[in-house]
C-alpha cells in the first residue's frame, strides 16, 4: 500500500478530519471511553464546601475523564468463547 501525501491545504485538512473521525469512532467502541464519559458528566454533580478542594477535586476529574477517553484498550488476552 502506497501512502499519498495531501498535495494542497484542503486535501491535507480532509485528511486530518478524516483521521480523527476514524480515531473518534475506534475510541467509542470501547469500554473506557464510556467510563472517561460517565467520569466527565459526574463533574455536574460533585458537591464540596471548600471552593478550594472542589476545584482539586473537578480538575482531578477531568483530567481522569480525558485521558480515559483518549488511551486505548490494552490488547490482553482473548475471552474462550461463550458456548450457547
Amino acid at each position: 500500500m502506497v501512502l499519498k501525501l495531501p498535495q494542497s491545504q484542503q486535501e491535507l485538512e480532509l485528511y486530518l478530519l478524516l483521521n480523527f473521525m476514524k480515531t473518534l469512532l475506534a475510541r467509542l467502541q470501547e469500554p473506557s471511553t464510556y467510563a472517561g464519559l460517565s467520569a466527565l458528566l459526574g463533574l455536574a454533580g460533585v458537591q464540596i464546601a471548600d471552593a478550594k478542594y472542589q476545584a482539586i477535586v473537578h480538575a482531578i476529574a477531568a483530567i481522569a475523564g480525558t485521558v480515559a477517553i483518549f488511551l486505548g484498550e490494552t490488547n490482553g488476552p482473548t475471552p474462550p468463547p461463550v458456548a450457547q
